[in-house]
């Protein structure tokens, strides 16, 4: 499925941070599709606790991302079109809340 995350920057002269990503169910991984202002890899794996999915970097367990409520495997329901984001922090950037949107649900062969 294609998500978009947008974090709410209080940012005047920058717009917010944001990135589209490629979720993958069944191989358990994330590409990047696009971006701005979120220190994110090409690409990297997936974990779950429980009401969140963890976006995590392809060598380290330590999650970058975790979105809120976003049920994968799942037929798509009306509450499943957004949800809560939490930046969970870098360097570059201290830890913010967001929100996802579902773009598009990819259909899995």
């Amino acid at each position: 499925m294609r998500i978009a995350v947008r974090l709410d920057a209080k940012r005047e002269v920058v717009p917010s941070p944001y990135a589209v990503l490629w979720l993958d169910a069944q191989s358990c991984t994330w590409i990047r599709e696009g971006y701005l202002g979120l220190d994110l890899p090409e690409g990297g794996t997936l974990d779950f606790e429980p009401g969140a999915i963890l976006i995590c970097a392809p060598h380290d367990n330590n999650p970058r991302l975790a979105l809120e409520e976003l049920r994968m495997g799942q037929p798509c329901t009306d509450e499943m079109v957004c949800g809560v984001a939490r930046w969970l922090g870098s360097p570059e950037l201290p830890p913010i809340s967001g929100h996802w949107a579902l773009l598009q649900k990819m259909k899995i062969l």
